[in-house]
């Protein structure tokens, strides 16, 4: 009887039409449109992203365990969490055991992972339909609707973002009941690599993409989003006003002494790995165990800073297969004492850190705050730092703090005036920045940041000499009058402008008003003596 429905299609029973044919060619073509617009490489576990980058067995356990407590007991309340922390520190592994570990639980709705060095991975134009992609199959009559969506409105994908994902996502997902379903999570990781096109603004970008966010999780959908980025000082901004802030918890994966703990675990296992790998026997034979000595992990864990892809990148150099791991040892504690030696080992975190600080608009002023925040003397006790900054360099008030608005993830200028030292996140940054060989057109000299702030500080000084001066109290004077000789002067370099600023500083007016009172005289004189003398034979 079959013979008779051979090549059947759009008959009726009764009144039920059966157009099954061209109901599946329908949703083939649907979602063949909609696979054009997804980028494939976005997903945790695409193969553009194989392998991925995991947390190390027994590291980042209170961040994990934050994160659980969070989505188990207060993602209804505050749907969205913000992993945020200095570059380097591990969000996107942390993002990538997430992952893992919900779509186990079956509550992974999608996962975008950004990134800047990917065409379809670096600005939101592929974010709506990739998430759509994703949670078509993960949520139960998802996707049937999508393609009635797509059929419906076939140029769906030239219209706005907001469009896209009220069509594609909301839209679709009201029409279900999911009244029974446990709250899904959508990840989004390295917000901070979405930065467009060449000529896009990469803050603009940004935004489109938390705007698309605060839409979907105000939908009342059963939808949470893990949102991992640097801390960006647009992001924190965005984050503490209306109306991110109530819908948003904070979670900040910022150096503590249990991420050094972390690191010397991993250290720990990785050179044991090391040793113990077959092609690596006869090298190691004569090494005692454990290998390598103590004072090697001190080194690594301080340069490292808590960076977790600092010290990867030391281990995937250490373990290179045509190599012996205790000469590459040697190698890398050499670039270690000798950062100018850096970039055959660390060639992978020196573009991280030139990626960021190109994407300063304004460089020139940009290093010379750097320079000046990195020169700065941290002993001096005054009420504001940045103001000191713009004072002495007679900037506009808040000028420099702007200046550094694009290097949040590696300065925490947020916390300059309570800083006891250099504020800067890594000390790898510090080497990075410091080496000509390795920052190029971004290398700091700071003998020569000093050279300026000390002649800055004479200048400040020649104001306070005046008869009629009413700014000793303030906190760039009192900064000249203590900073200028001890600090700024023994690190300078002698320049001929720095010399001819020197030759018409009047010593004995500055140590006359210095030392008012007859018992400061004598140690105020050795002073003012010893700075007749200037420069230390180093400087010489």
């Amino acid at each position: 009887m079959s013979q008779f429905f051979d090549n059947a299609h759009g008959f009726s029973i009764g009144e039920v039409t059966i157009n099954s044919s061209q109901h599946n060619h329908g949703l083939q073509s649907a979602l063949q449109k909609l696979s054009e617009y997804v980028a494939a490489g976005a997903s945790h576990d695409s193969r553009e992203r194989y392998p991925p980058p995991r947390c190390y067995s027994g590291t980042q356990n209170h961040i994990l365990e934050s994160f659980t407590s969070w989505f188990q007991e207060r993602a209804k309340e505050k749907p969205i969490l913000w992993l945020h922390g200095p570059t380097g520190m591990g969000k996107t592994t942390v993002a990538q055991t997430i992952a893992e570990q919900v779509e186990k639980e079956g509550r992974l709705a999608a996962a975008f992972f950004f990134s800047r060095s990917s065409i379809d991975r670096s600005d939101s134009s592929k974010l709506v339909a990739s998430l759509a992609w994703q949670m078509a199959p993960m949520i139960p009559g998802m996707l049937p609707r999508i393609e009635q969506a797509i059929r419906r409105n076939p140029l769906i994908f030239t219209k706005a973002p907001e469009v896209q994902l009220d069509q594609l996502i909301v839209s679709p997902c009201r029409l279900l009941d999911l009244r029974g379903l446990p709250h899904q999570l959508i990840i989004i990781d390295g917000l901070d690599e979405c930065i467009g096109t060449a000529d896009s603004d990469r803050e603009q970008e940004q935004e489109i993409v938390l705007t698309l966010l605060l839409s979907l999780v105000s939908s009342n959908l059963p939808l949470t989003v893990l949102l991992c980025s640097r801390a960006e000082e647009w992001l924190k901004v965005a984050f503490q006003d209306e109306p991110m802030s109530p819908m948003t918890e904070l979670l900040s994966l910022a150096w503590t002494a249990k991420a050094d703990e972390d690191i010397w675990h991993y250290l720990n296992k990785e050179f044991e790995r090391i040793s113990a790998r077959p092609r690596n026997r006869d090298a190691m034979r004569f090494f005692d165990r454990p290998w390598p000595p103590f004072h090697v992990y001190e080194v690594i864990v301080g340069k490292a800073s808590g960076q977790y892809v600092f010290v990867t990148t030391a281990i995937r150099f250490i373990d290179d297969r045509w190599s012996v791991p205790w000469k590459q040892l040697e190698i890398l504690m050499t670039s270690l004492k000798r950062p100018c030696a850096g970039p055959a080992v660390f060639s992978s975190i020196d573009n991280l850190y030139l990626d960021i600080l190109k994407s300063c608009p304004n460089a020139n002023l940009m290093l010379e705050v750097l320079g000046e925040v990195i020169c700065f003397d941290y002993t001096a006790t005054l009420s504001d730092r940045w103001d000191v900054l713009d004072t002495l360099s007679q900037r506009s008030p808040g000028e420099s703090y702007q200046a550094l608005r694009g290097l949040h993830s590696v300065v925490d200028a947020e916390n300059l005036n309570r800083a006891e030292k250099q504020p800067l996140f890594h000390a790898s940054f510090f080497d990075f920045i410091t080496s000509e060989s390795r920052a190029g057109r971004y290398f700091i000299d700071l003998r020569l940041s000093h050279t300026q702030m000390l002649c800055r500080c004479i200048d400040r000084l020649d104001l306070i000499m005046r008869p009629d001066a009413d700014i000793i109290l303030q906190d760039p004077s009192i900064y000249a009058f203590y900073s200028w000789r001890h600090h700024h002067l023994p690190e300078a370099t002698i320049t001929e402008p720095l010399l001819n600023r020197l030759s018409c500083f009047d010593f004995k007016q500055w140590f006359l008003i210095k030392s008012p009172q007859r018992s400061q005289r004598i140690s105020a004189l050795l002073q003012w003596v010893w700075g007749h003398g200037l420069f230390s034979f180093r400087q010489l």
